[in-house]
């Protein structure tokens, strides 16, 4: 398999938003949401603040193996992921925690210090990559991004402590509009 490059997405490009589409469908198993996928990531994609919303992909050559989204959360004022998905094929290999800990490597440079996320408690998978990333467990129930309370949800929160950002710069930032 091809070596793996992270990098900000900052343009829309049609073969973006359609992977970004397909990673999610394939993922929750819903081929016959697909056009609305499309939908979501082509307005996504049009509406992209850098200041609000940042969305980093993971790249095998051409191909979109994984993306990671992250929003900011004006009600708490901290920065949230929304959004982690790998393509199945390429599961299982550490790209999930390299796109969170290339959020947070991509957040240290703007200051950012608290970065929050959840997940399913049934998603093993997802909080095992929450926790290589250098998340921590905060409870099983809580408000999520919107404020609404969440019961069997694990929520994570990552804090710098002064030596947990990823050392090595290796985020390219995508030009291509």
């Amino acid at each position: 398999m091809s070596p793996i490059e992270y990098r900000v997405i900052t343009g829309r490009r049609d073969a973006d938003v359609k992977s970004l589409a397909a990673i999610t469908v394939l993922d929750n198993n819903e081929p016959e949401k697909l056009a609305e996928s499309v939908d979501f990531f082509r307005d996504e994609l049009e509406h992209l603040d850098p200041g609000q919303r940042l969305l980093i992909g993971a790249f095998a050559g051409m191909e979109l193996a994984g993306f990671c989204r992250f929003q900011m959360c004006p009600r708490l004022a901290v920065w949230w992921c929304r959004g982690l998905e790998v393509v199945p094929e390429w599961q299982g290999q550490g790209i999930g925690s390299e796109l969170l800990m290339a959020g947070i490597a991509e957040f240290a440079k703007r200051g950012a210090t608290d970065i929050r996320s959840d997940t399913w408690g049934r998603n093993l998978p997802s909080q095992a990559t929450h926790v290589k990333a250098g998340f921590r467990l905060m409870g099983t129930s809580g408000e999520d991004f919107d404020g609404r309370w969440r019961d069997d949800q694990c929520f994570y929160q990552w804090e710098s402590s002064g030596g947990g950002v990823p050392a090595r710069d290796w985020i390219a930032h995508d030009e291509g509009a």
